[in-house]
């Protein structure tokens, strides 16, 4: 793992879901410098801070955790 002060992070949260069922709620996207696709889930909870690697789970939806709004 990486200082977290190294990783590119999009600023707001998503909730990812996986192809086998599972999920992750309220994390940010992230990247390491260099690198072309988000490839890491941070999640913050009171007391710690994750850092997850996704790249080799099959993300089959990611929505905004605040907001979903589609406009046409």
């Amino acid at each position: 793992m990486q200082p977290l002060a190294q990783y590119q992070v999009l600023p707001c949260l998503w909730d990812l879901h996986f192809g086998d069922g599972t999920h992750l709620a309220g994390v940010y996207l992230a990247k390491l410098p260099g690198e072309v696709g988000y490839r890491y889930a941070i999640q913050v909870m009171p007391g710690s801070v994750k850092v997850l690697d996704i790249h080799d789970d099959e993300i089959i939806a990611a929505l905004d955790a605040i907001k979903v709004r589609f406009e046409c």
